[in-house]
């Protein structure tokens, strides 16, 4: 497949267990047409017995995921798979993570961290910045939140600009 021939909607994930990404738009012949994103943030309930805590974090995320999957019936779509981790925490948010994935489908095209940080045309070394500076410079009409100065709002377009990055990785993939 050539990239001028992929066409339709997609759905794009950078999921996490306290901040997991949703981007959706268009692919007009090969070019991402980003339309709209919603974050689903958990926080930790302090006092929280920690399993049940998890389990409450990750049905508002399961909720969110299907439904946003329900509006946008997408043709395509796309996630990042989390990389391997050293600690209990950071293992539990990669199982839920690909648990998030999942949701996206059988057809989900995935890809690594290094991956999505090479297809910003940058190497395996490419900050958030990096990938903020990509984003921004790719889709400059897209409606990133920002703060009064203008600058993008880091906390939340961190994972817009990761899910976005995605989505060019997955392109990538699919012509290759």
């Amino acid at each position: 497949m050539k990239r001028n021939e992929i066409n339709g909607t997609f759905l794009s994930a950078d999921p996490s267990l306290k901040n997991t990404a949703l981007i959706w738009g268009t692919i007009e012949n090969g070019v991402i047409k980003p339309l709209a994103h919603m974050i689903s943030t958990t926080d930790k309930v302090k006092g929280e017995k920690v399993m049940i805590d998890m389990v409450n974090r990750a049905r508002k995320t399961i909720e969110n995921i299907i439904s946003t999957v329900t509006l946008v019936s997408p043709d395509f779509t796309f996630s990042e798979i989390p990389s391997g981790s050293q600690s209990l925490s950071g293992a539990k948010s990669a199982a839920l993570s690909c648990s998030y994935i999942a949701l996206l489908g059988a057809d989900c095209v995935i890809s690594t961290p290094g991956e999505v940080k090479k297809a910003t045309g940058n190497k395996r070394t490419a900050t958030k910045e990096d990938i903020m500076d990509w984003a921004e410079k790719q889709f400059p009409d897209y409606d990133f939140p920002r703060k009064g100065d203008g600058t993008m709002v880091k906390g939340k377009c961190e994972h817009i600009c990761d899910a976005l990055a995605v989505v060019e990785s997955g392109i990538l993939k699919m012509v290759s």
